[in-house]
This record gives C-alpha cells, sequence and structure tokens, in this order.
C-alpha cells in the first residue's frame, strides 16, 4: 500500500509540475507580448508628440510674422 501512495504521489508531483511549467510558459509568452507591443509604441508616441510640438511653435511663429505684416488679419 505504501508503494501505490508513494506512486500516487509521484505521479501528481509530475502533473503538478507540467501545469505549473505551462502556467509559466503562458505567463512568459504574454509578458513578451506585452513588451513587444510597449517597446515599438512608446518611440512612435514620443516622436509625434515632438512632432507636433515642433509643428505648434512652428504655427506660432508664422502667425507672429503674419500679424507683423497685417497679413493674419485679412484672413481671420
Amino acid at each position: 500500500m505504501k508503494s501505490l501512495s508513494r506512486s500516487l504521489k509521484g505521479i501528481y508531483s509530475v502533473v503538478i509540475a507540467a501545469k505549473l511549467e505551462a502556467h509559466l510558459l503562458e505567463s512568459e509568452r504574454l509578458l513578451g507580448e506585452i513588451s513587444s507591443i510597449t517597446r515599438q509604441d512608446v518611440p512612435n508616441i514620443v516622436s509625434m508628440g515632438t512632432a507636433l510640438s515642433t509643428m505648434e511653435q512652428s504655427v506660432e511663429t508664422m502667425k507672429n510674422e503674419l500679424k507683423k505684416y497685417g497679413i493674419l488679419s485679412a484672413f481671420c
């Protein structure tokens, strides 16, 4: 009877270890996907924000120039 009990404990240990390994692999896969998505999007968002900020400054500069020469009031 003791050998059967040891055999069952050994089988359960193997099953539990296999399930744990499967869950760990799934977690690793999901973390990898999140990491790759985040790495790719953040530089694009930062670049877009920088470009928008530069464009805003350029528009303000052009508005000031147009106001200086009285052209802007003709269009607004």
